[in-house]
């Protein structure tokens, strides 16, 4: 073993031919003697029996001898002489003195590690496709340490050096995965390990698909080294497609996982590990975990029964991963997941760590109170009276628990007070105030879009009349393309919310100047507000399908326009565009496949979305299911119109979720394509949809028996507080298209038919929209409500 690692004996026929052979052989020697240190300082720790042998002192000498021809080589190398880390494209006034040399060295010892490796390799038979470990051409002894010395040097360079030297680091560690020892593959997987945490993604782009399949087929190693297989396939899957978490890559490999798993569902050196390292992939799948429930939560439930304390505390984390992360909707794991928790928290009382697993058991069943509601009382009604958790309810039933002790010392008071009239009135006045139910806008907006034309609007429908007659239809909100100032004026002390929209024309120029954006402020906005209750505007409509060429200057003219009011002192008014579906996503079936379409997806919309984010703002989108209809024959009419039928659903394999309507498909693929993007919690307000009373005669559809059924059921719908099934509050505001028929407009027969109402403002449908109006208080009513509580606490406490 010695004599393979010391330097191989070299002919040098002839010593006069120059300085030049004398440098090349100093060079090989110094690679020799850097092997050698490489393999003696590696084997620290080592079990195997080709370097357990190594002294501890000479593992630590060999390091230090490292070190000293580290320094003297950077010295050597600072005086000019030439070097290979220029090639490489590192920059050498950024790598240490230390790791000079290491970079220096990795062209020359890769690939002889690398061939090292594959001589002792497997291969098939040249008679059979069997295979033989006889058919190995080296001694094994040679990879082990070849892996050993691999890993040294690749352990020995970080970020962002180590991106570098990947087309030479990543075949030779492909080569250790695809040894037959353990050994060997073991050390492979460390050093892919300290790759996927000292390199960018880009940086594996030519070998992702190739390092991926390698971590998949390497899922089946043995135990010894199981733990490495999963925390190198989670790191480096989702260094490569985090972005990205509906890869196919991670459906492989987590089904392979889970295959391993459920074969071997106690072996604790399987299952321990896989806990310990499956957050990341968790949280990069995010809501496509929903399609592994059936395999992840039998297992689980097995293993809460682990006699080992931290174990059990894995998976009571990795449960509450999950269900934050899903919410776990349609499943039929929420009364097991209850019984379990509670089995688990009564059985912790004969733990060493039941303090941490009692509290992890409250946190997770707080969670699943807030996601599931009514569900989770039903399965909790059965431990409730359980004398062994008593001490359990309170703890998570904070509203109760937190209300029950108020309202007894509140009843204590005033009855101390009965003989004083003029502080029992205030008493009961505050009472009365506290119990008034204090929400949060459970529901979403329906507003109209009324589209002002002076040219024409004069003949039928007055603006001066337009207030009331929203007012009269009961709704709380109008989008007005056009925004003619005397319009929003005639919306002051309506109390209606206003969306606005500064047509496409002007963005350039807003864009170009923050003062074109304050003159449409001065002329839109500040003579009337807050009479007239501007909520949000939007810079542009649909620029896409009529001014693509007007992206560039998008954002600009957003930021431009929110800095305009924030320069105003105006807080309140939202700024956002609005797209068209069709023109930016690339399906709407399913939602878990749903992402925007390219190049704007990049160029435009994610900077928008991280603009929405920072400002609090919301995503606006023209949602037609009526063109999506009829664009795809196999959607049934019934469907799309909110109508209750047995087959009347569409089913996400992917996320297990299934779809009662076009509608609420085609909010949960914005949602889903925005969470695709990174920012899945950004409000989504629909600004047109509707449905067509009459259209040409291709437009069999357009009929005012389907308009009505559209927008009644749609009204329907958002009034139940049913959201949808990837966001329980689902949009936040929706606005039917439109307030009026258009008899003058240009284009086809159906262009001139969405309206409610007729041009003389008779009603088309009869269809309440009172339903519509937020429940609940303001924040305002919320504020005053917890200032009482605050005077009529500090009161009584006197």
């Amino acid at each position: 073993m010695l004599e393979f690692l010391l330097p191989r004996k070299t002919s040098i026929s002839n010593r006069t031919e120059g300085r030049r052979i004398t440098e090349d052989q100093i060079q090989r020697e110094i690679k020799d003697f850097s092997l050698c240190c490489a393999a003696l300082a590696s084997a620290q720790g080592s079990n195997h029996a080709s370097l357990s042998w190594i002294p501890k002192d000479l593992s630590v000498t060999a390091v230090s001898a490292f070190e000293e021809l580290s320094k003297a080589f950077s010295a050597n190398l600072n005086a000019g002489k030439s070097t290979r880390i220029v090639e490489l494209g590192v920059d050498c006034s950024l790598v240490s003195d230390d790791k000079k040399l290491v970079v220096e060295l990795m062209p020359l010892v890769m690939p002889l590690l690398k061939s090292s490796i594959k001589e002792s390799s497997i291969d098939h038979l040249d008679d059979c496709d069997e295979v033989s470990a006889a058919s190995a051409r080296a001694p094994l002894a040679y990879a082990v340490v070849a892996a050993y010395q691999l890993r040294w040097f690749v352990t020995q360079v970080e970020q962002p050096h180590l991106g570098k030297l990947c087309s030479l680091v990543i075949p030779c560690a492909l080569t250790a995965l695809d040894h037959w020892s353990p050994e060997v593959k073991g050390q492979g997987m460390i050093s892919f390990i300290h790759l996927g945490k000292n390199v960018k993604a880009a940086e594996f782009s030519w070998y992702e698909d190739v390092i991926l399949d390698t971590c998949c087929q390497n899922i089946a190693s043995s135990d010894e080294i199981w733990h490495l297989v999963v925390e190198m396939s989670v790191l480096l899957v989702t260094c490569i497609h985090g972005s990205n978490p509906r890869s196919s890559w991670y459906e492989r490999i987590l089904n392979e996982m889970l295959n391993h798993l459920e074969r071997q569902p106690k072996n604790k050196d399987r299952y321990t590990p896989w806990l310990q390292h499956i957050e990341p992939l968790f949280s990069s799948v995010g809501l496509v975990l929903l399609a592994h429930f059936r395999r992840i939560f039998p297992l689980f439930f097995q293993w809460m029964h682990s006699d080992n304390d931290q174990t059990l505390l894995l998976v009571l984390k990795r449960v509450y991963t999950v269900t934050k992360l899903t919410w776990i909707r349609n499943t039929p794991y929420v009364e097991r997941l209850v019984d379990e928790l509670a089995v688990t928290y009564k059985e912790a009382a004969l733990r060493r760590a039941r303090e941490e697993i009692r509290t992890h058991v409250i946190q997770m069943l707080i969670l699943l109170q807030q996601c599931k509601g009514l569900q989770f009382e039903a399965a909790w009604n059965k431990h409730r009276d359980d004398p062994n958790l008593t001490t359990l309810g309170p703890s998570f039933n904070t509203r109760n628990a937190a209300m029950k002790p108020s309202t007894n010392l509140l009843f204590k008071k005033a009855m101390s007070l009965s003989l004083n009239p003029t502080s029992f009135s205030f008493f009961l006045f505050s009472l009365y105030f506290l119990s008034l139910p204090v929400g949060t806008s459970s529901l979403p907006v329906v507003g109209i879009t009324y589209t002002h034309d002076p040219r024409h609007d004069h003949d039928h429908t007055p603006p001066s009349h337009v207030a009331s007659t929203v007012h009269s239809l009961k709704l709380s909100a109008v989008r007005l393309p056009e925004s003619d100032p005397s319009v929003v004026r005639d919306f002051s002390y309506s109390n209606i919310s206003l969306l606005l929209n500064i047509p496409n024309s002007l963005i350039p120029a807003i864009a170009s100047n923050r003062s074109n954006a304050l003159r449409w402020l001065y002329h839109h906005v500040i003579p009337f507000y807050p009479r007239s209750k501007v909520s949000t505007i939007s810079v542009g409509n649909d620029i896409l399908d009529t001014s693509s060429d007007l992206a560039d200057f998008l954002l600009p003219a957003i930021r431009n326009v929110h800095l305009g009011l924030r320069d105003l002192g105006i807080q309140k008014i939202s700024v956002s565009t609005t797209f068209s579906f069709i023109n930016i996503m690339t399906t709407s079936f399913p939602p878990s496949a749903a992402e925007f379409q390219e190049p704007v997806s990049e160029l435009l919309i994610k900077p928008l979305l991280q603009f929405l984010d920072d400002t609090n703002s919301s995503f606006l989108v023209n949602l037609y299911p009526y063109n999506v209809y009829r664009l795809n024959s196999e959607i049934p009419i019934g469907f799309a119109l909110f109508q209750q039928h047995p087959f009347n659903y569409r089913d996400d394999l992917t996320t297990g979720v299934r779809y009662r309507n076009l509608f609420d498909m085609m909010v949960d693929s914005v949602i889903s394509a925005m969470a695709v993007a990174g920012h899945e919690s950004i409000p989504v307000i629909v600004t047109e949809t509707g449905w067509p009373s009459s259209g040409d005669a291709s437009e069999i559809d357009a009929s005012p028996a389907y308009a009505e059924m559209y927008i009644n059921g749609l009204v329907t719908h958002l009034s139940s507080g049913l959201g949808t099934p990837l966001r329980r509050e689902g949009v936040a505001e929706t606005y039917i298209y439109e307030l009026f028929d258009r008899e003058t407009r240009q284009g086809t027969d159906s262009g001139r038919h969405w309206g409610i109402m007729y041009p003389n403002m008779t009603r088309k449908y009869n269809i309440p929209f009172s339903g519509s109006v937020r429940t609940g208080y303001s924040r305002g009513w919320v504020r005053m409500v917890g200032g009482l509580f605050t005077i009529v606490a500090l009161w009584l406490l006197q």
